[in-house]
């Protein structure tokens, strides 16, 4: 395959899944990590992606559906897992990520159970729900992440309370906490975490060590960590101290 060529897969897979490992991109294009690593520093030079220790992350937002195919038997386990920290009733605020919407979609439809959300895709899983009370924020919509953001889903925010907020990001790393991959998602989601009592953070070993553009909160900004790993799992003892791991 010519560089261009190979260049060109690159940052496709880059843009649709908002991140790549070095392994995962040399395994992909059948070269050495060596070659891999070059070619993901001619894409950040061309701003398609920027170099991150291990990988590197997309310079702008990926696309949903893209997300949502990324780690999809991880997001499963994920979202199993988040169904049994949840309480039976309650205000819930849910972002707009891939990993939150697996969750969604397997929400019990019972009474007592209110659920915000900036995410179109993840309010339109709420719709056929009887007994759920679904609320979209208001705000800009972004075609490429089918989420609201903005001054208006701020000024809707700050009129409530939450007893739980869940989220994924971007990016975990122990040194800059959870990172978002622009400053509206990072303000949205800052903002779900300061009017909520619980705060719950999912994300895949995928972004563990990955760092986004825009910082969201610490490691511990969050009551509970949750990933598809074993919380004994050797890739989570560097955030152990910081954070409750399930």
């Amino acid at each position: 395959m010519l560089p261009e060529m190979r260049r060109r897969r690159l940052a496709q897979m880059i843009r649709s899944a908002g991140e790549i490992r070095l392994e995962t991109a040399a395994q992909a294009l059948g070269v050495s990590e060596m070659t891999a690593r070059r070619d993901l520093d001619v894409l950040e030079l061309m701003g398609v992606a920027r170099r991150v220790h291990g990988g590197a992350v997309a310079v702008l937002p990926a696309e949903f559906s893209g997300r949502a195919e990324r780690a999809a038997a991880a997001k499963m386990v994920i979202a199993g897992k988040l169904l049994e920290l949840l309480p039976e009733h309650g205000a819930f605020a849910v972002d707009a990520s891939s990993t939150v919407a697996a969750l969604v979609a397997k929400l019990p439809d019972r009474d007592g159970m209110a659920v915000f959300t900036n995410g179109i895709g993840t309010f339109n899983t709420l719709l056929d729900r009887r007994h759920i009370a679904a609320h979209l924020l208001g705000g800009v919509y972004d075609r490429r992440t089918t989420n609201l953001v903005g001054p208006l889903t701020i000024r809707s925010l700050e009129a409530l309370f939450f007893d739980v907020a869940i989220m994924s990001c971007a990016g975990l790393d122990v040194r800059w906490g959870a990172t978002e991959a622009t400053l509206e998602d990072a303000a949205v989601k800052q903002r779900m975490l300061d009017a909520s009592s619980r705060k719950i953070l999912a994300v895949d070993r995928g972004k563990l060590g990955l760092r986004g553009r825009a910082r969201l909160a610490p490691i511990q900004g969050f009551d509970v960590l949750v990933t598809e790993l074993d919380p004994d799992h050797k890739d989570l003892n560097e955030y152990r101290p910081f954070v409750e791991l399930r």
